[in-house]
């Protein structure tokens, strides 16, 4: 089943640009959302890419465009659009400015934030889940 996400990108300058991403929107996995956007989040917070959304949202779609699921009538896994979709499961807002990755699950109408994820110059991201975790980011390395 596919699972479908918007990708909201805002900035300091008040501009906002949505992207549509049809399959893999889930938050979890190798191939989920998240982690395709934590790397995103993580150059911006880095400056490798600048922190206006016109100038860094091509990396998105370029970003998109290198994943091994595309195939030959996709250009992108990631789509630009004029807005938020009807038929949506998952809202990914990234915040260029304050260096956060908001994560919300869309049901209907209503929005509800379900983790915020900051990210700081050349550090891991920290994550601060808001009500009940739905998921969680755990730390790779073994404990000793």
């Amino acid at each position: 089943m596919s699972i479908r996400s918007n990708i909201k990108v805002t900035d300091a300058y008040g501009d906002t640009l949505w992207f549509y991403r049809h399959s893999d929107g889930y938050p979890r996995g190798p191939h989920g959302a998240v982690a395709f956007l934590r790397v995103f989040m993580q150059r911006v917070a880095n400056g490798e890419y600048r922190d206006n959304s016109n100038q860094s949202s091509g990396h998105l779609v370029v970003m998109g465009s290198t994943d091994e699921y595309v195939k030959g009538w996709k250009a992108s896994l990631i789509e630009p659009t004029s807005g938020m979709h009807s038929d949506i499961e998952w809202l990914y807002t990234c915040n260029l400015e304050k260096r956060q990755l908001h994560v919300a699950m869309v049901c209907g109408d209503e929005v509800k934030q379900v983790c915020v994820i900051r990210f700081k110059h050349r550090k891991r991201a920290k994550v601060w889940h808001i009500g009940k975790p739905m998921f969680s980011f755990r730390d790779a390395r073994k404990k000793k």
